[in-house]
């Protein structure tokens, strides 16, 4: 089984357990803070390193919601820190998330902020032990315990006059947002609140300055992370909900990209990625990056998968499979290759530098997207195809390392690699596509990418020309592709991962 089943975590909340000794407690903590944490704004450091403290004096004894906001850190911390998962024993972690879970798992007729904070906790630990569909529940659980204490409203200044708690309350709901829309992709459910219902400000620019840097983070990154999700959220619905769309698919993924275009364009200098020096890059900012490369490849992954299918057609009927595909066609695809191989090399360059944890849900995720992506390029027989085996190869052999170790996201992976592998292997052994050229028209982005010595970056792949002018196209003429790969009587590619 690739996920903790319901029944052990309800074995495990009505198991007593061991509150950590006062080491233990302040070192996993502190590694909460130190990952997760820099991810997503969701508590006060100050204010928890106090309850910390006062807890540890009374040994674990106090309000409900403050043990169990310290007991989901620990749960974090513990699988944060760890290297591998015994099959002996509980998945790291798991004891104290299920009784964090435990001393929340009633609806409060009046919650408050800690109650918000130790769902956000628990939905993130929920991914880690491959439960997407609780992570979902507890993400809109947050959403809709902030809509009963109106979090979604701005509160009046006379009502508000501490600033940094006014702060945090505005963060904490965007961080809900944030993990509302990551679920929601991750499982192609409804998010829990629409944008037209939320009023509250975004987080403050102009407080910045005046606000305790180790509460707060970098309020440019909150704010760019607030607009990913809410494009990433646009593109899904836009892109593979089955609904009366008025405009054809290519103008609405056309309209993603720009978004995602003009995104990239406003990024600070300091939250951009230092290909030079991947070292000293922090790890907010690497993990930024890798939800910016997905939402790209979720865009137009679908089109990828279109051009292989045409393409694998055409090899049977030993045609040119160029004249049954628009360029835009093989500029999406090109598009959607060229981020996942960004994706692999900045996940890779973690693993290298020691700082891809284990048991990670994100970084697991987007190395097996990679993954799949750059298998269907080795199909392509385009100048890096045989480049792109490799990288698939690598990333298959991280991802059985990671399901060795014990990670249940890695075990699920690999089940999908399996049958792809079989997959792949039944199209190269088949001998009509053997004696057929199958040039990959796209030299621009390629030649680009071999000239400079390093991989194009997500950026700089939608910086091309060629999807330069697709950005630019009022009037796009793609209706034969549109019709071919998304008539209303075809299944979708519905994603995933």
């Amino acid at each position: 089984m690739s996920y903790v089943p319901d029944v052990s975590l309800m074995v495990l909340s009505e198991t007593p357990y061991e509150w950590p000794s006062p080491a233990r407690a302040r070192f996993l903590v502190k590694v909460a803070m130190s990952t997760i944490c820099r991810y997503y704004h969701v508590i006060r450091k100050s204010a928890v390193r106090d309850n910390l403290e006062a807890a540890i004096k009374t040994g674990g004894n106090g309000d409900r919601l403050i043990v169990g906001k310290l007991l989901a850190l620990f749960a974090l911390g513990e699988v944060y820190s760890a290297k591998m998962a015994s099959q002996e024993a509980n998945f790291p972690g798991s004891a104290y998330f299920a009784q964090a879970r435990r001393l929340v798992g009633e609806p409060m007729e009046r919650p408050q902020l800690d109650a918000v904070e130790v769902t956000l906790l628990l939905a993130v630990y929920s991914l880690t032990l491959n439960r997407r569909h609780s992570a979902y529940h507890y993400a809109s659980s947050a959403i809709r315990l902030g809509l009963i204490i109106g979090m979604q409203l701005n509160v009046p200044n006379h009502q508000s006059q501490d600033r940094s708690a006014a702060e945090h309350r505005v963060r904490l709901w965007w961080t809900a947002y944030v993990l509302d829309r990551i679920c929601t992709t991750k499982i192609g459910l409804p998010v829990s609140i629409s944008d037209d219902d939320i009023q509250v400000d975004l987080p403050s620019v102009l407080d910045a300055n005046s606000l305790d840097k180790d509460d707060f983070g970098d309020v440019e990154y909150e704010l760019r992370s607030i607009e990913l999700s809410r494009i990433s959220a646009a593109s899904m619905v836009q892109i593979y909900l089955k609904r009366g769309h008025h405009n054809p698919f290519s103008q609405r993924v056309q309209a993603t990209l720009k978004d995602l275009n003009k995104w990239m364009d406003i990024l600070p200098a300091r939250l951009q990625l230092k290909t030079e020096d991947s070292l000293t890059q922090e790890n907010h900012v690497i993990y930024l990056h890798l939800r910016f490369n997905q939402v790209i490849v979720l865009a137009t992954r679908p089109v990828l998968l279109h051009v292989l299918k045409m393409y694998k057609q055409a090899w049977t009927n030993n045609t040119d499979p160029r004249t049954a595909l628009p360029d835009t066609a093989h500029t999406l695809a090109e598009t959607c290759i060229q981020c996942a191989r960004h994706s692999y090399q900045i996940v890779t360059d973690t693993w290298i530098n020691g700082t891809f944890a284990t048991f990670d849900y994100f970084h697991t995720q987007y190395l097996f997207s990679a993954a799949t992506v750059l298998a269907i390029s080795s199909l392509l027989s385009s100048s890096q195809s045989e480049e792109d085996k490799h990288r698939f190869e690598n990333a298959v052999d991280l991802l059985r390392q990671l399901d060795q170790s014990g990670s249940l996201v890695a075990k699920e992976f690999c089940e999908h690699i399996d049958a792809m592998q079989k997959s792949m292997a039944a199209i190269r052994e088949d001998t009509a596509c053997q004696h057929i050229s199958r040039p990959w028209p796209t030299a621009e982005q390629e030649a680009g990418a071999i000239s400079s010595g390093f991989e194009l970056t997500a950026g700089m792949a939608l910086a091309v020309p060629s999807l330069q002018d697709f950005l630019a196209d009022t009037e796009l003429n793609t209706q034969i592709f549109d019709d071919s790969l998304f008539d209303s009587t075809q299944t979708l590619f519905w994603p995933e991962i």
